[in-house]
């Protein structure tokens, strides 16, 4: 359905910890005891919360006796000439009120008459390593480490399906859950299926997108024109937004609400913030008053409810012209003052909304005629002279 061409893609079982591989930026006191037996490593100096937040995925999942290795642990205190390295390797004993407290195994290089080490002298912050296995909660991803949102602009959600054509170990559709994007800029694509380790970075690989529900060949799936998607149930009340979609895209979401009829707004370059799918179940839902579908003939002649000549409205109504009919595609409804006066066309333009992609699935326009308006005003297509227009009477 959607797919794209990538080359950093590794699929993996992880915890937590080895999954974010953040690295420390405080560097900790060391305290040596029990002859050298025994360490306590001591954060309560630091000041980055996202150091706090690293020692807790490692230290958190692991249990009593677990082997980890320092690095990176060079220190040197030229006025008390101190200068040792204390990486290593350490069991692990508990991690309490951001204190680690450690058996010693092995030290590369230390001062047997030194307990203390004070955080001021490491020349770079110690970093904690995992001699093997995993602890904690395991999750399925996969990883894109060449980052730049590739996955993030397919449009993933909950409930998809991806495969990776080629992929030996873990062929077929693997669930998704959502993406998310590290601070380095890879990303990470957890998954509801497992998956068994494999790597294909630098390796061409193709990555395609599946949905549930029923095709729908009219639908465009070019990756170049994709918007966002909004959901409404039959009374017009909003259920949720799909960011980076295409038309396919946004059609196939109804069918994650196979009991009620939906309705999908899809907006190209739209999001759901910004852009012309911000449609609201005010507009949508109880508070809107009468609809017409539009459709237009050959000849360019504008139906309303297959009528060639425009109803009359009524002010203090909320009007939607649905503009989903294939033949509105290159086409946009223009309401103008009859007399084109600048205050007139202000009021109209004002109240008049423009959603998705006329010819589209989900398109309409908005038209609230408030007490103010005028008693007459025109509609024609953009693409038609001024002289086109057609005349609509607005009456009480």
């Amino acid at each position: 359905m959607r797919g794209a061409t990538l080359y950093g893609i590794q699929l993996l079982q992880s915890d937590e910890y080895s999954l974010y591989n953040k690295r420390l930026k405080c560097s900790p006191q060391f305290v040596y005891f029990d002859s050298f037996n025994k360490v306590l490593i001591d954060y309560n100096e630091c000041l980055q919360d996202s150091d706090f937040e690293e020692l807790s995925l490692f230290f958190g999942g692991l249990t009593a006796g677990y082997t980890f290795t320092i690095s990176g642990a060079d220190y040197l205190d030229e006025a008390e000439i101190i200068d040792a390295n204390l990486g290593g390797t350490y069991t692990f004993d508990s991690y309490v009120n951001n204190i680690v407290i450690a058996n010693v195994v092995t030290i590369e290089d230390i001062d047997n008459q030194i307990t203390k080490y004070n955080r001021d002298y490491f020349l770079q912050p110690p970093q904690f390593n995992r001699i093997s296995g995993l602890s904690g909660t395991t999750y399925n991803v996969i990883k894109n480490v060449l980052g730049r949102e590739l996955l993030n602009n397919l449009g993933l959600y909950y409930g998809d399906f991806v495969s990776i054509d080629g992929s030996t170990l873990n062929p077929g559709y693997i669930g998704v859950s959502y993406v998310k994007t590290l601070d380095n800029g890879e990303e990470l694509l957890f998954l509801t299926d497992s998956v068994i380790n494999e790597s294909y970075i630098g390796e061409q690989l193709q990555f395609k997108v599946f949905m549930r529900g029923v095709n729908d060949l009219s639908k465009s799936s070019d990756a170049t024109e994709t918007g966002s998607s909004k959901l409404y149930d039959s009374e017009g009340t909003f259920l949720e937004c799909f960011e980076n979609q295409t038309e396919l895209q946004s059609y196939l979401r109804q069918f994650k609400y196979p009991a009620a009829y939906t309705e999908d707004v899809f907006s190209v370059g739209g999001s759901c913030d910004t852009g012309s799918a911000l449609a609201t179940n005010v507009v949508l839902g109880t508070n809107f008053d009468q609809i017409y579908k539009i459709s237009v003939s050959g000849i360019g002649i504008i139906y309303a409810n297959n009528l060639t000549n425009f109803p009359t409205l009524r002010r203090n109504i909320i009007y939607k012209f649905d503009t989903s009919h294939s033949s509105n595609y290159g086409y946009s409804l223009v309401f103008e003052s009859l007399t084109l006066d600048t205050t007139e066309q202000a009021l109209i333009n004002s109240n008049t909304s423009y959603y998705g992609v006329p010819g589209k699935n989900g398109s309409f326009v908005i038209l609230n005629t408030t007490s103010t308006f005028p008693d007459k005003i025109t509609v024609r297509h953009s693409t038609d002279a001024v002289a086109s227009r057609k005349t609509i009477n607005i009456t009480n």
